[in-house]
């Protein structure tokens, strides 16, 4: 999302919302490889809709025995990143939703439960979400894909607001990176410990 043109049937006010970019790089690495692809991301989508389906079919439908290659990223919006986004940004003046114990406390939670340190009823852990992948297609090449980090290190500046990078707060960025790290690491370990590849964008 964010990058279109996107693929036809995709883009569907009131239906497909998917928004597959045509310069995803799923596209770019079948093109490379020779690979038929069979582009099942979806903007929007959480753990669950491995399983059930949501804008469209459940993503884990997609595999069978003969797929050779899976890439795959999730958790963003299950720890509630663009929700966190708009509340960051529209957070009252001399405050942060870093600060937000409310804010701070869901999205914890949430990397916390795709890490398998805890459970939540609407999250899956990382682990079992590659063992699924495993069980569909044993056979593949499988390689988790990370989140990139959105700001620089020390937190950007510009915009009308000096200090702030597209309305949000220097802590606040570190903080987003911060939690994009948490999450990217609780990536990497499942991954690594079903013996698969982890490529970190950041």
């Amino acid at each position: 999302v964010g990058a279109p043109p996107y693929a036809s049937g995709t883009d569907v006010q009131g239906g497909n919302g998917c928004k597959r970019a045509a310069g995803a790089y799923a596209h770019q690495v079948a093109g490379q490889t020779g690979k038929s692809l069979d582009f099942g991301a979806c903007a929007g989508a959480r753990t669950k809709d491995f399983y059930q389906p949501g804008k469209e079919a459940a993503q884990l439908d997609h595999l069978n025995a003969s797929t050779s290659l899976v890439t795959f990223s999730i958790g963003g919006n299950d720890a509630g990143f663009s929700t966190l986004f708009s509340k960051c940004i529209t957070a009252a003046p001399f405050t942060t939703c870093s600060g937000n114990k409310e804010v701070s406390e869901q999205v914890d939670g949430a990397i916390s439960a795709l890490a398998g340190k805890t459970t939540r009823a609407d999250i899956t852990s990382y682990d079992t979400l590659v063992a699924d992948i495993a069980a569909r297609a044993p056979g593949a090449t499988v390689v988790a894909v990370g989140y990139p980090r959105m700001f620089t290190r020390q937190g950007g500046k510009g915009g009308p607001v000096p200090g702030r990078c597209q309305g949000l707060a220097k802590v606040d960025q570190r903080w987003i990176n911060a939690r994009t790290n948490e999450l990217n690491t609780a990536l990497r370990a499942a991954a690594q410990r079903h013996g698969y590849q982890f490529t970190d964008p950041s």
